[in-house]
């Protein structure tokens, strides 16, 4: 009923569930009548304009109920007759043809359910989706939240399509710092400023890596190359990497290209690197404001050297005292990454933006602990002062202590 707006003339709704059998009535009364003899009466639903006789016909047959169309009135003979047979009748306000196109689509949902179906998570990698696809009889595979809501559809044939994305790699160059599945898309240019790593590309691509103390300035340079004007607003947050990232020019790793980059910026973003400088510090301290698992993943990175895999996360502090209330939670979340990533050593670099110095919390084994040269402060911390730069000053020192370790096996 709802399916072609029906309305009710006699009798009324009923839940039940039944088998139907749709006819149009356009047919002369006496093959109207041999037609609902060859069926179940109490399972026919005809559809029928004005023609009294072939309402009054489908009545006296007891059928399940009567829809007459074309928006026609119903007369007090035929009202009188469907309340004493008990036969629904219903109006329909469109045309014979019509209304049975709308009644036939009104099929119940529960009928076309599949309860047993394979969902993916949009987590799921490519690969294991792939393995999951070929082992399955379905061709179409739901892709569920965890609140199990649908986000997404793949068919088989999504998997037989070449994928058409390409990736520029920004701040990184190694493939272990990239996104997942990084190895299996096209590299099509490298914008970075941090130790070369080891990967191939199948065509040239534009790789520009320099010393500067900051990403945002090769991005800077790269408007300026391409004669793009720079916004206010994106020169404001390119201040605020570059600051970040040389502790406003006075990380060893800044360079008089920052300094000039940085000064153009603030020119376009109206904005004293001072003064953004000293709100950027004072949003608070990531030990305060981050779980100990939080502060380890916030700023990580993970190298790969002589066979070894190694992460060393770094985070930025106005002293270390809150460091000292949770050096104990720290150790224990490093170590458990530590031991997730099945790595061979992990390290957190906390940096005193005040004085410039810095303190290492280090998960490795001994071997690698007796390499390093700094003075130990306690189990597994090391103090480094006028350290600042994981780039250019620590992981270039836990390189040389990994050489050794490597030149006493062999």
């Amino acid at each position: 009923m709802h399916s072609f707006d029906g309305e009710f003339v006699a009798g009324g709704h009923d839940d039940t569930r039944k088998k139907v059998t749709l006819m149009v009535a356009a047919m002369s009364q006496a093959s109207f009548g041999e037609r609902l003899r060859s069926n179940h009466a109490e399972e026919v639903i005809p559809f029928v304009g004005d023609r009294e006789e072939i309402q009054l016909d489908a009545i006296d047959a007891r059928v399940l109920a009567v829809v007459i169309t074309g928006g026609m009135g119903v007369s007090a003979k035929v009202r009188a007759a469907a309340k004493d047979a008990g036969v629904h009748l219903l109006s329909s306000r469109y045309d014979t043809a019509t209304t049975v196109f709308l009644a036939r689509g009104a099929a119940r949902i529960d009928a076309m359910i599949e309860p047993q179906f394979t969902s993916l998570s949009p987590e799921t990698p490519l690969s294991s989706a792939r393995h999951v696809v070929a082992g399955s009889s379905d061709y179409v595979f739901p892709i569920l939240d965890s609140g199990k809501r649908l986000v997404g559809i793949l068919s088989k044939s999504h998997f037989i399509k070449p994928i058409p994305r390409q990736l520029i790699l920004v701040d990184h160059n190694e493939l272990s710092q990239a996104v997942k599945g990084a190895g299996d898309l096209q590299i099509i240019e490298v914008l970075d400023h941090h130790r070369l790593a080891s990967f191939n590309t199948d065509v040239p691509i534009l790789f520009w890596n320099s010393p500067v103390g900051s990403t945002s300035t090769l991005v800077a340079l790269s408007y300026k190359q391409h004669g793009i004007e720079i916004e206010p607003p994106l020169a404001g947050l390119l201040m605020a990497g570059l600051i970040s990232d040389t502790l406003n020019l006075t990380s060893p790793t800044a360079t008089p290209i920052d300094a000039k980059v940085l000064e153009d910026l603030s020119k376009i973003a109206g904005t004293e690197p001072a003064k953004l400088s000293e709100s950027i510090f004072a949003v608070g301290s990531p030990l305060l404001t981050l779980g100990p698992c939080e502060v380890i993943l916030a700023d990580c990175k993970d190298y790969e050297e002589d066979g070894h895999v190694f992460s060393v996360s770094q985070i930025e502090e106005l002293g270390f005292s809150h460091f000292y209330e949770k050096q104990k939670e720290l150790f224990e979340a490093l170590e458990a990454y530590w031991s997730k990533q099945a790595s061979y050593f992990a390290a957190l670099l906390v940096t005193d933006v005040n004085t410039q110095n810095s303190l290492l919390l280090i998960s490795a084994p001994p071997e690698f602990l007796v390499t390093i040269t700094y003075p130990n402060r306690a189990a597994n911390l090391f103090e480094l002062n006028n350290v600042v730069s994981r780039k250019k000053q620590l992981v270039p020192y836990l390189l040389d202590c990994l050489h050794k370790i490597n030149a006493s096996i062999s």
